[in-house]
């Protein structure tokens, strides 16, 4: 999970990863589900996590099969119970530090849904989120992880997320019934923000900040990528970001970070066994916003000034959706867990 694991309503946030073990080319190519590290060129390359992957332009492809948790047995199509759900948006970056790029942000999901007529309410969470690393203007790299714990903890907010479903019997839906949801937020590191409301400078965001992974920090910690940089030049190593542009300048270890992302998905079922719901996000729902509301210096551990924590804001990408996705829903048993929602194959 990379600058940011980041994973949304919970849809994504990040939409905004886990496990793997071979390579390949693009989303579900080489069969994994992780948090996919990739190559690309400068600036552009892919999440980091578990299994290797090659970068691009930043598109997404891809579909397939997909299997039960636990290879249990098939379970009914109805619509209602638990799902896991993976998605996978495609954006470009830049700012001023930034070198501009492309690559995916993902999101992994676990959810109770309950049906009311032609309409549905999930209420889940997010199980994790990776975004793309980045090479900056000093020609440093950068990433960070949100690591699992955070999302195995128990602790992150629960979102609402309601769908109008276009079949002629939700109680008896048939492959080729549709869905499409409403566009809603997903928060992580605050609470009580209207859904509605611009989103708050460093200074304003203080009143909502909440320690929703519960380090006794702020906001959710994410920690800088450290090692070496796929598909970059050898010897070539991820840095933590500095905290201010002249050359030897502290530098930040960990961030603490607030996100809010909004996105509506519309799918298709296109499987009963297990029940399977293959789609895309609504491109012109998408909004991922992201904040640094303070950090650790390097190497000392003291708070950093709000003079350095506002420059890391500043100084964050900017993710423009470039209008490919993916979203893969597959119903599970209850009591599924986030760390296997992360260890499962959506291909």
């Amino acid at each position: 999970m990379t600058w940011a694991r980041q994973s949304s309503s919970i849809l994504l946030a990040g939409l905004l990863a886990a496990c793997g073990g071979t390579s390949g080319s693009g989303l579900f190519d080489d069969g994994s589900t992780g948090g996919s590290t990739g190559s690309g060129g400068s600036g552009a390359a892919q999440s980091t996590g578990g299994a290797t992957g090659t970068g691009g332009a930043g598109a997404v492809t891809g579909s397939g099969g997909g299997g039960n948790v636990g290879g249990g047995p098939p379970l009914d199509c109805g619509l209602d119970g638990t799902w896991a759900t993976f998605i996978e948006v495609g954006v470009e970056w830049e700012s001023f530090t930034i070198r501009p790029g492309a690559g995916t942000v993902k999101q992994w999901i676990i959810s109770e849904r309950e049906v009311d007529g032609l309409q549905a309410r999930d209420n889940g969470v997010a199980c994790g989120i990776a975004s793309p690393f980045f090479s900056t203007i000093l020609d440093t790299w950068l990433g960070v992880d949100f690591l699992d714990a955070a999302f195995d903890s128990g602790s992150l907010p629960k979102s609402d997320l309601f769908s109008n479903l276009m079949t002629a019997n939700a109680l008896d839906p048939q492959i080729g019934d549709s869905f499409e949801t409403a566009a809603s937020p997903l928060m992580l590191g605050i609470e009580n923000l209207d859904p509605m409301a611009a989103w708050p400078d460093i200074n304003g965001i203080q009143p909502f900040l909440r320690d929703h992974d519960q380090d006794s920090f702020p906001g959710i910690t994410a920690v800088p990528l450290e090692g070496t940089v796929p598909g970059a030049p050898p010897g070539t190593t991820f840095s933590d970001p500095q905290l201010d542009i002249p050359a030897g300048s502290p530098q930040a270890n960990p961030l603490f970070m607030a996100m809010r992302v909004q996105a509506a998905l519309r799918g298709t079922l296109v499987s009963c066994d297990p029940p399977r719901v293959e789609g895309t996000v609504v491109p012109e729902s998408l909004d991922i916003e992201l904040r640094n509301v303070g950090c650790l210096v390097s190497g000392s551990g003291a708070p950093c000034s709000t003079t350095q924590a506002s420059f890391i804001d500043d100084n964050l990408p900017q993710f423009v959706p470039n209008g490919t996705s993916v979203l893969v829903s597959i119903k599970v048993p209850k009591g599924t867990s986030c760390n296997q929602v992360r260890e499962m194959r959506f291909q």
